[in-house]
């Protein structure tokens, strides 16, 4: 009986040790799973916390981009304003004492915008003179690049003569021989969208256009444009920077570079003088201009005072 009793003693408290392995694992394995639970807690605060940091600073650079777009903008605005003002400025002082009428126009590319300014009340339109003939070639590159052919030799000659010693004849013979007409000259007006150009159906010379309509013309050639291939582009290009000696006047007065094409012409007894081209200052700045005048009282005194507009815009633009 003693023994007996001795064997559940030993059996109870084999069960009590067995029992208190078995709340120690559990305790253990219950501590694991709440260090683990906790971890990952912390890990998902410290994941939200730094998506939160990464989406504040994101909203600051964005922030502050749009900031520094809006000074740029705002930089951008104040400088063209204050080139406006500056070139008409000096413009107006130039002809407050001039009886001529002038209208001149400037296009800077680097913000694509146009400086304007007429003396003219009725913001009429004024004669070309041999300025046309810019108009002239380029329609014909164009149309020949539209067909697949090139100038010929002689051609070539002429368009030499046209541009560089400013020929009529040459002129005369690519509108009739190549365009077809005098009034073929009125699709490059439309093709470039120049609603105040019209040609004289008579007499070429005296071809009407504004300053504004001029600056289109002009950067379709110096500047990116579908009407013109490059080739054709670089052509003109070459040629008005190489006009004669004695046609070096007007726009290209004050400047490092140009290129040109002066016109000139007194019709019953109005004298009419133009010049338009692309400048380049010695700073680098470029930009293209026209320059059209009438009731002049001299060739002399009109050529003097296109170059005297041409220096100023010259001036002030090469600071920028």
């Amino acid at each position: 009986m003693k023994r007996q009793r001795t064997i559940l003693l030993i059996l109870l408290g084999c069960a009590l040790i067995v029992i208190g392995i078995g709340v120690s694992a559990n305790l253990s394995q219950a501590t694991t799973e709440q260090a683990a639970s906790s971890t990952a807690v912390t890990a998902v605060d410290s994941a939200a916390k730094s998506s939160k940091a990464a989406a504040k600073t994101q909203k600051q650079v964005l922030a502050q981009a749009q900031e520094a777009a809006e000074k740029a903008s705002t930089k951008a605005t104040g400088t063209a304003a204050t080139i406006t003002e500056e070139l008409t400025a000096k413009w107006q002082t130039l002809l407050a004492d001039q009886d001529s009428r002038v209208d001149i126009a400037v296009y800077l590319p680097t913000t694509k915008q146009i400086i304007h300014l007429t003396n003219d009340a009725s913001q009429g339109t004024f004669a070309t003179a041999s300025i046309v003939k810019v108009s002239i070639l380029a329609q014909v590159l164009h149309e020949m690049a539209q067909k697949g052919t090139t100038l010929s030799s002689t051609q070539q000659n002429q368009a030499v003569e046209m541009i560089e010693n400013s020929s009529n004849d040459a002129a005369t013979y690519f509108l009739l021989n190549v365009l077809g007409s005098y009034g073929a000259l009125n699709q490059i007006f439309a093709d470039l969208n120049m609603p105040s150009s019209q040609v004289n159906q008579t007499a070429w010379g005296i071809t009407q256009t504004t300053a504004t309509d001029q600056l289109k013309l002009l950067n379709a050639i110096f500047y990116e444009g579908t009407y013109l291939t490059s080739t054709s582009q670089a052509y003109l290009r070459e040629l008005m920077g190489q006009v004669s000696a004695e046609q070096n006047w007007g726009v290209s007065s004050g400047s490092a570079s140009w290129e040109l094409k002066n016109g000139w012409l007194t019709d019953e007894g109005n004298t009419m003088i133009n010049s338009i081209g692309h400048v380049t200052t010695d700073s680098g700045f470029d930009y293209t201009i026209a320059i059209l005048t009438d009731q002049n009282e001299s060739e002399a005194s009109g050529e003097a005072l296109v170059s005297q507009l041409a220096a100023v815009t010259s001036e002030v633009l090469d600071q920028q």
